[in-house]
């Protein structure tokens, strides 16, 4: 015992390593076990399993229609986007053009993207990108 070094003895270190082992290689071969291919069916048995003359499935009819109402929803929200950017371009032009208090403003401190910039912000804000 005069010659120990370090803070741990062999046959605990070795118990210790042996037991990780073990519970990791139960670990894997139960999640194998749970995971087995046969429980799956392959896309091949899908598809000659369902209508000869359909070589779609349901599932792939519904993922296909959520992505096409999601592209539709996409698309209308960059034609709102863009008709909100070009609503607040022309508000501004029409501010600038006929006069007010805005207008004097503007046209005294020179600040006339300030406003602008801060509506086509709030756009992108409404109507994000993803």
């Amino acid at each position: 015992m005069r010659n120990q070094r370090g803070f741990i003895q062999i046959p605990i270190f070795v118990a210790i390593i042996a037991s990780v082992l073990v519970v990791g290689s139960m670990g894997y071969f139960i999640a194998k076990r749970v995971n087995k291919s046969s429980q799956v069916i392959p896309s091949e048995e899908v598809l000659k399993n369902s209508n000869k003359e359909s070589t779609t499935t349901t599932a792939v009819d519904a993922n296909s229609a959520y992505l096409k109402e999601e592209m539709a929803r996409k698309r209308q929200r960059d034609i709102d986007r863009e008709q909100c950017i070009a609503d607040a371009e022309r508000e501004e032009t029409e501010a600038l053009a006929g006069g007010g208090m805005f207008a004097e403003r503007a046209l005294r401190t020179g600040r006339t993207v300030t406003p602008m910039k801060e509506n086509i912000d709030r756009c992108y804000f409404r109507f994000p990108n993803n």
